[in-house]
């Protein structure tokens, strides 16, 4: 039996489908997507006639053409049959075509180009179906994402109140009570920590995840993280030291912010006493941000395997509490979608040096002026806006607690109202992002602010831990947190706002 090749040409007379004899006839490793023009050589206006009349379908036409091959190869007589039919498009058609050497022993029509049309269906229906189980599977990560999100919102918005209560309670609390306090706040940490895990691990394995880059001060992101874990690695009896720097950094603020925070909360993990170093050093046009710690170190057999999913380090001196073994592998994949080298050195018994490299920006970066923090925040007035009622009424509560003024409600309008009765202007605004009747928390403000006509430092509080929610609140300029929020990071992010907010 000859060889015969086929094709289905679409409306515009481009290969859409080709067999393998099509593709060894022609000598070319790709035909999808080639004119018709480059397969075969003839006048390609009964071809174009046959699309565009309906009375042609299933009607077999034939032409002895010039078949066109890879160069060096000699263009020969083939026989094209083709038909035309009704596409997948309801908007056009598209054509079958059979191509084979011309002579007498091929057939002009009959079995052999019928079981090639049925082949070339065969190919067509098979393609539709992977396109549409790929759908489907894009579609169902695309719930499950969604579903994460959503589940981890409203999972946060109870942990949240929690937090608060615990801070309340540390506050009011009996000495013999506090090490039971400190034990519900770390464990809030560490349900807040997986958490956060499992929905960025969502996030990659759907491919959401995707980097908007920007000029970074170092300063800024370090004095940042070591803020936010400064709590975590006080309970741990650890010192954090942060070394100052005037660079400035290219990359997506978010995902380097979650790959550094990763080597942090590892550091502490791994590490039972001594202290972590935050800090940085100039590479050739890059910048090596780096965690040292001097924690228990890895084997070096195992320095190969730490990046995948759910590994872990043994070491008799582990601390029990470390999580599912998930934080270097998102940082691998997270890294990869930055561009950015991860390094790591380390030795047992003696610490580790996690570092990313990140590429150096065009501008030049002012030097880091170590901030001093306000003594007090008593006597301040404080704007609160949460939809959820439990939430604001602990929040009320512990700020009352914390000697401030309150003046709360679920939308800005309700705290305008209540500060009318007051004679001065917030000291600074709480305020939730995602608010009830589909509102959120940086349009709260702008009313806030508007009516006000003062721009009142705020502070956004997020159970939200999307990338392009944090992008919105980050471009927006405010300072935010993410649920469940601690009192010593709440107390800390609080007095750092006003201090900038006074000398600016």
């Amino acid at each position: 039996m000859l060889p015969v090749g086929a094709a289905v040409i679409d409306h515009r007379l481009a290969v859409v489908l080709a067999n393998r004899h099509l593709h060894a006839m022609t000598g070319l490793a790709a035909l999808t997507g080639r004119s018709l023009r480059d397969v075969i050589d003839c006048d390609l206006d009964p071809f174009a006639a046959a699309l565009q009349d309906d009375s042609q379908d299933d009607t077999a036409r034939f032409l002895v053409c010039g078949l066109r091959c890879a160069e060096g190869s000699l263009a020969r007589p083939v026989q094209v049959h083709w038909a035309a039919r009704s596409a997948g498009d309801a908007r056009h058609r598209e054509l079958v075509l059979t191509i084979a050497p011309a002579g007498p022993d091929l057939p002009e029509s009959g079995d052999e180009v019928q079981r090639l049309r049925s082949e070339v269906d065969a190919l067509r229906r098979a393609k539709t179906s992977l396109r549409q189980t790929k759908e489907e599977a894009d579609e169902a990560n695309a719930a499950k994402t969604r579903f994460l999100a959503a589940a981890s919102h409203d999972l946060r918005q109870p942990l949240h109140a929690l937090s608060i209560i615990q801070g309340l309670l540390s506050q009011r609390g009996d000495t013999a009570d506090l090490d039971l306090l400190d034990d519900m706040r770390s464990n809030l940490a560490s349900i807040s920590e997986l958490l956060d895990t499992f929905l960025y691990v969502s996030k990659l394995e759907t491919g959401t995840i995707r980097p908007t880059l920007s000029d970074i001060p170092v300063a800024d992101l370090l004095s940042r993280l070591a803020a936010e874990l400064a709590p975590l690695v006080r309970e741990a009896g650890l010192r954090l030291t942060v070394v100052p720097s005037s660079l400035v950094v290219r990359s997506d603020r978010v995902l380097l912010e979650q790959i550094l925070r990763n080597f942090l909360w590892n550091a502490v993990h791994y590490t039972t006493e001594g202290g972590i170093v935050l800090g940085c050093r100039r590479r050739s046009g890059a910048v090596a941000i780096q965690v040292v710690d001097s924690g228990i170190g890895i084997p070096h057999d195992q320095l190969g395997t730490i990046f995948q999913s759910f590994r872990q380090v043994d070491h008799p001196n582990m601390n029990t509490t470390r999580g599912l073994g998930l934080g270097l592998a998102i940082v691998d994949q997270v890294a990869r979608i930055l561009r950015h080298r991860v390094t790591v050195r380390s030795e047992v018994d003696r610490g580790s040096v996690f570092g990313i490299e990140v590429p150096l920006a065009r501008g030049r970066g002012e030097p880091h002026r170590p901030s001093r923090l306000v003594a007090d925040l008593p006597g301040l007035l404080i704007a609160l806006i949460e939809d959820d009622e439990r939430v604001l009424k602990v929040t009320r509560r512990l700020l009352v607690a914390l000697g401030c003024q309150v003046v709360s409600g679920n939308d800005a309008e309700a705290v305008l109202q209540e500060l009318a009765e007051h004679t001065r202007v917030p000291d600074l605004a709480l305020v939730d992002f995602r608010l009830h009747r589909e509102q959120n928390g940086l349009v709260a403000v702008e009313q806030l602010r508007a009516a006000l006509d003062r721009p009142v430092p705020v502070i956004i509080i997020t159970g939200d831990t999307s990338p392009e929610t944090v992008r919105r609140i980050e471009e927006s300029g405010h300072a935010h947190l993410h649920k469940p929020v601690d009192l010593a990071r709440l107390q800390t992010v609080m007095r750092q706002l006003l201090l900038t907010t006074a000398s600016a």
